[in-house]
């Protein structure tokens, strides 16, 4: 059957008769030798659809140690040229030969479906020189082995000293038996085989490696049969269609940059081998683990990521295999890690330069605050790698506020490719102003009458901490300038201040003589100088009097205002219920008085004050609310009682009895101690 597909093919494609064989397109078909040959028939039959394919797994043998091919050497034992592949010969190591024994085959064996690469350093001295190989398989129970591959070498530049070159032995299809060895030999001379050289030399070789093809899949065995390495090509050779390339180098970045934030950049790669014809798979893994397919069936050497086809988050590593129209050789070493950052890092932290100067109402700063912002790291990437880190000098700047009110505070950070974070906020208020205060009163006031003077505070920001608003008396006892005064302070500590002025005046000015009684009606302040003169005066409810050194005959007032007496010359004074200041002389600005008879002050609720006069009657103190009567010198009798408050009648210079108030009130306290 074979030999018939071969005559075919011949006829076809070298002597050009008939048509096209239909098997010629149909794959790779190998019959194994077998022993006996005698019995008839076919050996075992092995298809493939290509020649790489036939032999999957691939024993593997290599000897670094240096040997002699010696020349002329020892001629083998049998020169093989005749007989079949079933012909035997006892086994014999050739010691001038270089020799090298594969492992034992282990159960089940293994068979050989190729032609057998061997790869080696060899040293000839010139290029007569040959090396002719051998290839046995050897039966160590019956010391007996058949030659099942052969081969002719004219070794690489002849004199250069030791060059590493490939060569194949003739294919064969052979079924390597259980505990049977294959063994290489390398001679200087194998006649009839090859043609002696006229001038043969010994020659050198190390670092020999064999590489048996089989049909069993790589792990077969145990193990024994292993995946085939990549094939050696000498400089300016193309790999076979259908073997396998040896791992392309490391992809790396060819534009783009990492770490990057749009999954956009491109990688390349360069071929270890020159192929008939190429494809590529790129794939990719991240920090989770796990390799998978970016794009395969590539027929150039890169691959671009683009708006279209982004890398995902993550940080990649890449790798590439490359395929011959077959199966896929070994994966290229991992790239650098390439860094796809798609995600902002952490909001900032906002945080002010101190706590506040008022922690209620929601916190308040004096005059200015300043906010600061702190980086809080770039979240780690969708597959839980490291995200790019934060760039500081895209942190915002610290922000500083200086005038009232409420201020958001925002700030923003960037990762180190880009990305920028949502804003981190702080809203601080500000008071940066002091609170105001209005004072207002009347700008005139008669003595004696009941005028006030209306305050108001406000603080728009962090509020009062003391806040004098409200209604103040004015102090109209005399006549004259009266200022009211009024100040305030607000939460942070801001202080402000106002003031204003009323004019405290009579409504009448007496000067001269009055002859006649003189009557101060309600709501009147009148004075009299120290040039006036009155017979008698009368104050009714709610009108004032001030006496200014005049002379004047008895003073009567009844629910009066303001009495005030200083300097003058008095008949006698009664002042009962009068709702302000009673004063009769004071020892400082009111000098003291002569009053010819006595005194009656009673019920009055604003105080009284008697210092340093001289009566000539007695005097009655009574029913009054503060009372101070001192320094005075009292003809006939003084009574001091019933007053409240605070009290003080001694000394006192009294020529007749003395009933004093404050003195029974320190007897009292003294009993209660007791």
């Amino acid at each position: 059957m074979l030999n018939n597909a071969q005559n075919k093919w011949f006829k076809f494609y070298v002597k050009g008769e008939g048509s096209e064989p239909s098997e010629s397109h149909g794959g790779v078909t190998a019959l194994a030798s077998f022993c006996p040959q005698t019995a008839g028939g076919d050996g075992i039959e092995y298809n493939a659809p290509n020649w790489a394919s036939l032999a999957p797994g691939e024993v593997h043998f290599s000897s670094a140690a240096e040997q002699t091919i010696v020349s002329p050497g020892t001629a083998p034992a049998n020169a093989f040229t005749s007989g079949t592949v079933c012909t035997t010969s006892a086994s014999a190591d050739n010691a001038s030969a270089a020799e090298y024994k594969l492992p034992e085959a282990p159960a089940g064996g293994y068979t050989i479906a190729g032609s057998t690469t061997v790869i080696g350093e060899f040293a000839a001295p010139t290029a007569t020189d040959q090396v002719v190989a051998r290839l046995y398989d050897v039966n160590q129970s019956t010391s007996t082995e058949q030659l099942i591959g052969r081969a002719t070498l004219r070794p690489l530049n002849p004199g250069g000293g030791f060059t590493k070159t490939v060569f194949q032995l003739h294919p064969q299809a052979w079924p390597v038996a259980a505990g049977h060895v294959v063994k290489l030999e390398l001679l200087t001379s194998d006649s009839t085989y090859a043609r002696n050289s006229n001038a043969p030399h010994s020659v050198q070789v190390r670092n020999l490696e064999i590489r048996v093809p089989t049909t069993e899949a790589p792990g077969s065995d145990g193990g024994f049969v292993q995946t085939p390495l990549p094939k050696y090509l000498p400089s300016g050779y193309t790999l076979a269609l259908n073997f396998a390339p040896a791992a392309p180098s490391a992809p790396h970045l060819t534009s783009g940059s990492t770490p990057n934030a749009n999954g956009e950049f491109a990688l390349a790669w360069t071929s270890s081998q020159a192929a008939t014809s190429p494809t590529y798979t790129l794939q990719h893994e991240n920090a989770a683990g796990g390799w998978t397919t970016v794009a395969s069936g590539l027929t150039s050497p890169e691959y671009t990521f683009g708006s279209g086809n982004a890398e995902a988050e993550g940080t990649w590593t890449y790798r590439v295999t490359e395929s011959n129209s077959g199966s896929e050789g070994e994966p290229s070493p991992a790239s650098e890690a390439v860094k796809v950052d798609k995600s902002a890092p952490n909001a900032p932290s906002a945080a002010a330069d101190r706590a506040p100067d008022y922690a209620g109402n929601g916190g308040w700063y004096k005059d200015s605050v300043t906010v600061s912002f702190t980086a809080n790291g770039d979240p780690a990437l969708s597959d839980g790698s490291e995200g790019a880190g934060v760039d500081l000098s895209t942190l915002s700047a610290p922000e500083t506020f200086n005038t009232d009110g409420s201020h958001d505070a925002s700030g923003t950070v960037a990762d180190n490719v880009g990305n920028v974070s949502a804003p981190g906020t702080l809203s601080v208020q500000v008071d940066a102003s002091a609170p105001t205060v209005e004072v207002s009163c009347p700008a005139t006031a008669a003595v004696g009458s009941k005028s006030s003077a209306t305050i108001t505070a406000a603080d728009g920001q962090s509020g009062l901490a003391s806040d004098p608003s409200g209604t103040v008396a004015i102090d109209t006892s005399k006549a004259g300038p009266q200022t009211i005064e009024a100040s305030a302070t607000d939460n942070v500590g801001h202080a402000a201040s106002g003031s204003c002025t009323t004019q405290v005046v009579e409504t009448t000015v007496v000067s001269g003589t009055v002859k006649q009684k003189l009557v101060v009606k309600s709501g009147e302040a009148v004075e009299l100088t120290a040039t006036a003169k009155t017979k008698a005066i009368e104050v009714q409810p709610q009108g004032s009097l001030d006496v200014e050194g005049a002379s004047t005959g008895a003073i009567k007032a009844n629910e009066a205002g303001v009495i005030r007496i200083c300097a003058a010359k008095v008949a006698s004074v009664k002042v009962v219920a009068s709702s302000g200041p009673v004063v009769i002389g004071d020892g400082e600005g009111c000098a003291p008085n002569s009053i010819a008879a006595g005194g009656n002050l009673q019920g009055n609720t604003d105080g009284v004050t008697v210092v340093g006069n001289t009566f000539k009657g007695s005097v009655k103190v009574s029913g009054n609310a503060g009372v101070t009567f001192t320094n005075n010198t009292i003809a006939k009798n003084l009574t001091v009682k019933s007053n409240s408050g605070t009290v003080t009648d001694q000394p006192n210079t009294v020529a007749g009895k003395s009933k004093l108030q404050a003195r029974k009130l320190a007897a009292t306290k003294r009993v209660k101690k007791k």
